[in-house]
């Protein structure tokens, strides 16, 4: 006998529906297996770097979440397709990627966004400033709030804020800074 195997995975459903295609009879058939702990199950291998037959080692609620290659005995995530396709199996995975970009793409806009207002706001408070009077920093000595530091690595910037009697919030040109003062050893 000849059979044609078609097989997918049905990640709502927690279902494999192979069809089979029997062509000495001309019939067709297709079975629906419920998956569970033991079961043999197609999985991307990411030691084989292919998809072969796995047994499921773990659930987690109705869905595989842990599988062993028949082929190398390698234990690993499950994974119903190779990484970068976008087949019926990985598409819900795939969009919640791209969820997760969108979200994380729209974090580094707001931060971007944040950078640009504390480096203007640092410009106006420099343009009023006396740059000649502007301190040195140094760890040991004490600040007042507006006070100019020159420090070696950040540049210019203004004592914005003092946290704590050793602690004081600085603004230089590329953000704020938590910086020591007041330190005695």
């Amino acid at each position: 006998m000849i059979f044609d195997i078609i097989g997918f995975y049905d990640k709502d459903q927690n279902t494999i529906y192979l069809h089979y295609q029997n062509y000495q009879r001309k019939g067709e058939t297709t079975i629906k297996r419920e998956i569970i702990v033991g079961a043999e199950i197609d999985a991307y291998c990411t030691k084989c770097r292919l998809i072969l037959n796995h047994v499921v080692v773990a659930m987690v609620g109705k869905r595989p979440q842990k599988v062993e290659c028949l082929t190398c005995h390698s234990q690993h995530m499950y994974r119903a397709s190779e990484p970068g396709s976008r087949g019926k199996a990985g598409s819900a995975a795939a969009s919640s990627v791209s969820k997760q970009d969108k979200e994380m793409e729209k974090k580094k806009a707001k931060l971007k966004r944040l950078q640009e207002k504390e480096k203007e706001l640092w410009k106006e408070i420099i343009a009023k400033k006396d740059l000649t009077m502007a301190k040195p920093y140094i760890m040991s000595d004490s600040y007042e709030i507006e006070d100019v530091i020159n420090h070696s690595r950040f540049g210019m910037g203004i004592v914005t804020h003092l946290i704590t009697p050793q602690k004081m919030e600085v603004l230089f040109e590329d953000g704020y800074r938590c910086m020591v003062c007041n330190f005695s050893q």
